[in-house]
């Protein structure tokens, strides 16, 4: 009985040692993971945030740039014939391949102007008719 009880004083207090070091080890294992995960993830979300920024200060200077062009051509003949405005929309459309669309509405929300920068569709159902407003439509090579 001795001598398992010196077995005991012996291994017990070693065996308590030795948990609690795995136990240690496993937490700070475990933090580390969940620390790099954490920094990978606000990477990821930092780097689409710029990515979405890019693109947003992108599509506001194009509607700066075509609202500048339209004020300064228009200029109070809105009721005019705009195809110079319609020329200028549709290299517009041209050179930003991005946009499917291009639109110009007048104040009272009438489309004045409308750039189809895709191919047309070709449909075996009824097509309906045409707004009132002037259309062109660009035909986009290859």
């Amino acid at each position: 009985m001795n001598i398992i009880r010196d077995f005991f004083k012996l291994y017990i207090p070693t065996a308590l040692v030795l948990v609690l070091v795995a136990a240690w080890f496993l937490h700070a294992r475990n933090q580390t993971h969940l620390n790099l995960v954490q920094l990978q993830q606000q990477a990821v979300v930092t780097q689409e945030t710029q990515f979405l920024e890019h693109g947003m200060a992108d599509r506001i200077e194009d509607a700066r740039f075509l609202a500048r062009i339209t004020g300064r051509e228009i200029d109070g003949r809105l009721q005019e014939k705009n195809s110079g405005l319609e020329t200028i929309y549709a290299d517009f459309a041209k050179s930003r391949q991005t946009y499917f669309t291009i639109r110009f509405l007048d104040t009272t929300g009438m489309e004045r102007i409308r750039i189809d920068n895709a191919p047309p569709v070709r449909s075996s159902r009824q097509q309906k008719p045409c707004s009132p407003s002037k259309t062109a439509t660009i035909s986009t090579g290859p």
